[in-house]
């Protein structure tokens, strides 16, 4: 009797090779799976509920109006200083007009005033030092008609003397009588000089005195036009303030109004961010945030982009849980206690800037645990 194997129990020995081996492979795979996942959860903290997120700026307006021009719309790419929006400006524009208007009228009544006090600072000036010349003449004339008329009194007593004991003629006395009452007169003279200079010092400085008047309407004046170019100032601001420019270089993200619409003032226009500012903000439970510091390296995947692998570090972290800023008080006056584990956020930085990224993606980030 033959004890050869058949052909079917060859196959049926095949068959159970195979499926032993295959069974093999798949439990090595799966132990290989479970270690390097085993791996990745000892050295890594995974956050899977992560979200890219942004500054999102919203750009409103300073003044009401009509929108007389609005081409932005959603995704557009602005430039910093670009003009947004346009808002009818024909009233503010005149009003800017009308007070330029008074600012010139009232710098033309400075420069009037300044040429008075200038020509009437010319006229009494000159005024002043003639008299103050002629006061000084006549003074300096008064001194020496004094001097002349002591002489001539003195000379006039010994003539007077010799005469009565007819030492001298009466001619020689007369002479000498004659001097004197010149030198008196001269004196009267000089005198009635001074009182007509001084008079006329007088008058000059009165007539200078214009000047205090004219300073006093000068500064009047002054303050007027600071007042009124403060005016013109604001209103200038509020005629740029009608053209309403982009605050950053980034994209728009949602506008609010449309061309020929009223906004109000601080009525919100639109919302836009800077897209090469972007990060991370995840949530840590509070178990495992002493393993994070600033600095922690965070391997990054965007739910969108399976296969897009980023690398980024952590920038930030929280100083408070997130359930402090919750709006429902987590106060707990019956007893009853259920222990919840906190969440701390933590923000992360992108280490190269990816153009495909956009705020509110969600993200999953494995933080090495140093």
């Amino acid at each position: 009797m033959s004890t050869e194997p058949t052909d079917t129990e060859v196959t049926d020995s095949d068959e159970g090779n195979s499926k032993n081996l295959i069974i093999l492979i798949l439990t090595v795979v799966i132990l290989a799976a479970s270690s390097y996942w085993g791996y990745q959860r000892y050295t890594h903290v995974y956050i899977s509920d992560a979200r890219i997120s942004a500054s999102m700026i919203a750009v409103g307006s300073r003044v009401p109006g009509w929108v007389s021009q609005f081409d932005v719309s959603s995704n557009d790419r602005l430039e910093k200083g670009q003009p947004i929006i346009s808002i009818d400006s024909r009233d503010a524009a005149l009003r800017l007009k009308e007070l330029d208007a008074q600012v010139a009228a009232t710098r033309a009544e400075m420069s009037r005033l300044t040429a008075q006090k200038n020509m009437v600072d010319l006229q009494t000036g000159s005024r002043q030092k003639a008299a103050q010349s002629r006061l000084s003449e006549a003074r300096s004339g008064l001194t020496s008609s004094q001097v002349k008329l002591d002489f001539s009194f003195q000379d006039l007593q010994r003539a007077t003397k010799l005469r009565n004991k007819n030492l001298i003629a009466q001619h020689q006395w007369d002479r000498k009588k004659s001097i004197f009452d010149q030198a008196k007169q001269a004196q009267a003279g000089w005198s009635a000089k001074i009182n007509t200079a001084q008079a006329a010092v007088s008058e000059a400085q009165a007539n200078r005195n214009q000047m205090i008047v004219l300073e006093s309407q000068q500064l009047k004046i002054s303050h007027q036009l600071q007042q009124m170019q403060a005016s013109r100032d604001r209103q200038a601001l509020k005629v740029a303030d009608h053209t309403i420019p982009s605050p950053i270089s980034g994209v728009v993200d949602e506008t609010f109004v449309d061309a020929g619409e009223y906004i109000g003032a601080g009525q919100r226009i639109l919302l836009m961010h800077d897209p090469e500012k972007i990060w991370i903000k995840a949530n840590v439970k509070e178990t495992e945030i002493r393993y994070i510091e600033v600095g922690t390296r965070a391997v990054i995947v965007v739910d969108a982009y399976p296969d897009l692998k980023l690398i980024g570090e952590v920038s930030r972290i929280g100083s408070s849980a997130t359930s402090q800023f919750s709006l429902l008080p987590n106060a707990n006056p019956s007893g009853n206690f259920t222990k919840i584990t906190q969440r701390i956020p933590v923000w992360i930085s992108f280490s190269q800037y990816d153009p495909r990224l956009r705020p509110g993606m969600m993200v999953e980030v494995g933080l090495e645990i140093r």
